[in-house]
């Protein structure tokens, strides 16, 4: 048996945190510490304690080495720059783990004239030149080009989010040494799966309501799915839509947009929701939309996936790619575009408990406990 072990890890105030170290916990009970940024203000979707609170000061000096030192590993949850500083100050003999969520490599594999479609990409462009502009002074100061790779070069394990995006950020630089990949990935519910369904072979418990997108991003290519749901007569369901969690000026133009395209069959939700909450209501919802073109709302589709929704993912995008590989029925954003009949027909039940046997395997609890153990033990033997 192995001894006890010092697991830091270091995250932002968010609302992923509590699963993901509850599941180390239930592996490694007792050899979690949490240090978060919260830059002074009061934690509010963390639950758990914190053993270390850090603020700007420490984002640009890094944590004080006598605090985070005598760890024998270090799990990053998400690399924001605000960590960068804490990473290069760091013993080059404590293993470092960045469990990516996207944001936090997506600059190296393309930019907004990649992920977002036309109508958007002009419309935020118009909103944004100035947030920009002020963003890009910043981030040339304190985070160049080179900081980041320096970083990421010294990191020795990489999650993405997917596993099939591993190699194509691997291929983007001409790195010095880049991070040895391993398999891990974030719970993508409060509560195991198993949880929102009465039994596994309960196919009704979903609702008829349509769910778009999953953020108030920009990413989510809003626009161009508005204007093809605005032709469509839902005869009496609702369009949800969620803006309650990313960027608040966004969500407030595109709130406003939605009203206007989508008219009275638009549920928009713009106000925080306890998870809980936020489960109960999407789980009205027997079809999603997600048009995105990068990675993005994998907790949510899974999570969908498993309740027995109809999903529909642009066909570039590599979660679909990925979905359809693993046997899971799955449409692409195209397909609707082109028969909007599409959603009228909720999945059969077969493909519901299809979907829901394949998830089970990559996505519950059960395998994330597996992955865990598995990740601690491979780091603590090298």
């Amino acid at each position: 048996m192995m001894e006890k072990i010092n697991i830091l890890h270091l995250c932002t105030d968010e609302k992923f945190i509590d699963r993901a170290v509850n599941i180390f916990e239930i592996a490694f009970p007792e050899q979690n510490s949490l240090c978060v940024y919260n830059k002074g203000k009061p934690i509010v979707h963390i639950k758990r304690p914190v053993d270390i609170c850090v603020g700007a000061k420490e984002s640009l000096l890094g944590v004080n080495f006598s605090d985070i030192g005598h760890f024998d590993i270090v799990v990053v949850h998400a690399l924001a720059k605000i960590w960068y500083r804490t990473i290069e100050k760091l013993d080059k003999n404590i293993p470092i783990v960045w469990l990516g969520w996207g944001y936090d490599y997506y600059d190296l594999i393309g930019g907004d004239e990649k992920w977002l479609l036309q109508d958007t990409y002009s419309f935020y462009k118009e909103e944004s030149q100035k947030r920009k502009f002020t963003q890009f002074l910043k981030d040339t100061i304190l985070y160049p080009r080179w900081r980041q790779s320096r970083v990421i070069e010294k990191i020795q394990y990489f999650s993405p989010v997917l596993q099939d995006e591993y190699q194509a950020i691997r291929n983007s630089r001409a790195w010095k040494s880049f991070p040895e990949q391993v398999d891990w990935n974030y719970s993508p519910a409060e509560k195991d799966l198993s949880y929102y369904v009465s039994s596994f072979d309960d196919v009704g418990v979903i609702g008829n309501n349509v769910l778009v997108g999953n953020s108030a991003t920009n990413t989510n290519n809003h626009l161009e799915i508005f204007r093809t749901l605005k032709h469509i007569n839902l005869q009496g369901r609702k369009f949800i839509i969620p803006l309650n969690y990313g960027d608040k000026l966004y969500g407030e133009k595109i709130s406003r947009i939605a009203h206007e395209l989508l008219g009275s069959d638009a549920d928009v939700l713009v106000k925080f929701m306890p998870i809980d909450d936020y489960m109960e209501k999407i789980s009205s919802c027997g079809f999603v939309i997600m048009n995105h073109v990068r990675q993005q709302g994998v907790g949510n589709i899974i999570s969908m996936l498993y309740m027995g929704a109809k999903v529909f993912i642009r066909e570039e995008n590599p979660t679909f790619i990925y979905l359809k590989r693993n046997g899971i029925t799955v449409f692409s954003v195209q397909e609707l575009e082109r028969n909007p009949k599409l959603l009228f027909s909720p999945l059969l039940p077969l493909e519901v408990l299809n979907n829901r046997a394949i998830i089970e395997n990559l996505w519950s609890n059960s395998a994330l406990l597996e992955k865990t153990k598995k990740l601690i033990y491979t780091l603590m033997s090298k």
